[in-house]
């Protein structure tokens, strides 16, 4: 009796350490990583990825590169050739002139004077910078202050132009609906040498000043005409005080090898076949 209970409690014994091992045993596979071996290779561990949840308030935000649209590009403009050449010769013989006046010399020096502004001389040194870039033949020195060149502009009061005499030897340019004078044209001689003299009136401001020092020394260049075109710079009533591009095709064309001073009216039609 005494041996059978020994037996049976050896073998409850090993029941219980055979459970207890099972348990270890699925712990510990639990806890270990998955490997795998290949014949004749070491044993290679991939670990298993662990993935952590990121709250949505603390997702990264993508960066995004804007980039700025483009303008879109200027429609381009047509120039109908017979207008262009009309143009020229409204610009260039308008003023009864019987042949072209247009600057001959390579280099024409150019000053300026009298009661002149920092702005007077931004304005007609950018004017003389692109009329250099279209001109195939003279061209105008930049602004010499407080001389007397080639050309010499004069900002003067209007009671001095008052005092110029109307004749053949002057150029007078007044305005269209009041009469006054807004700039003078003169050939002085000066010892040997003869200058052109633009005596503008000083009492103008803004946009209005600047188109006179424009327009005169346009004028000096020898475009003494006008154009019927409203959206013409060279429009008798001043409507626009910006040179446009028609204008700069014709102020091109006045100062290309096509033609010279002294072409005669006729002449110059014939070439253009206008």
């Amino acid at each position: 009796m005494d041996s059978r209970i020994r037996g049976i409690g050896a073998i409850f014994l090993m029941l219980l350490l055979i459970t207890a091992a099972g348990c270890i045993t699925s712990n510990v596979n639990a806890n270990t990583s998955v490997t795998s071996t290949a014949p004749g290779t070491s044993p290679l561990t991939s670990p298993v990825p662990t993935r952590e949840v990121i709250p949505a308030a603390f997702t990264p935000t993508p960066n995004v590169f804007s980039v700025p649209p483009t303008s879109t590009p200027a429609p381009a403009v047509s120039f109908k050739k017979s207008e262009i050449n009309q143009r020229f010769m409204d610009i260039a013989f308008g003023n009864e002139n019987p042949f072209l006046d247009r600057w001959s010399e390579r280099l024409v020096k150019v000053s300026i004077s009298g009661d002149y502004t920092k702005e007077d001389v931004s304005t007609l040194n950018d004017f003389i910078t692109r009329f250099n870039n279209v001109s195939a033949t003279s061209k105008l020195t930049q602004l010499m202050e407080e001389e007397s060149e080639d050309i010499t502009i004069r900002l003067v009061p209007l009671s001095y132009l008052n005092t110029i005499q109307d004749d053949e030897s002057n150029r007078i340019y007044r305005d269209w609906d009041t009469g006054e004078i807004l700039f003078v044209g003169r050939t002085l001689r000066n010892q040997w040498e003869a200058t052109d003299t633009l005596s503008i009136n000083s009492r103008f401001t803004g946009e209005e000043r600047k188109y006179l020092l424009l327009r005169s020394l346009l004028y000096e260049l020898g475009f003494e005409g006008y154009s019927g075109d409203p959206s013409s710079f060279f429009y008798y009533r001043a409507i626009t005080k910006n040179i446009s591009t028609t204008d700069w095709m014709v102020i091109s064309m006045m100062y290309s090898k096509r033609f010279n001073y002294g072409d005669s009216f006729k002449l110059v039609k014939d070439n253009l076949s206008v």
